[in-house]
C-alpha cells in the first residue's frame, strides 16, 4: 500500500474509534451504565490499529504534503 492509502485507512479506523467513544459515552450518560465490555475492547482494537498505521507511515514511508 501506498502512504496515501494507508493514511486514509487510518483515518476511517480513527473515526469509527471516535463514534464507538461517542456511542459509550451514550450509553453511559443515558442508562447510568458501564457500556458493554465487547463494545469497549472494540473501541479499543479499532483505535489501536489507527494509532499504528499512523505511526508506522510516519516512521517509514513518506507523508505527502
Amino acid at each position: 500500500m501506498d502512504s496515501l492509502t494507508t493514511l486514509t485507512s487510518s483515518s476511517v479506523l480513527l473515526g469509527l474509534a471516535a463514534l464507538g467513544g461517542l456511542l459509550m459515552v451514550l450509553i453511559r450518560l443515558g442508562k447510568k451504565t458501564n457500556p458493554p465490555h465487547w463494545l469497549a475492547m472494540v473501541h479499543g482494537f479499532i483505535a489501536a490499529a489507527g494509532v499504528t498505521l499512523l505511526c508506522y507511515v510516519a516512521l517509514f514511508a513518506p507523508i505527502p504534503g
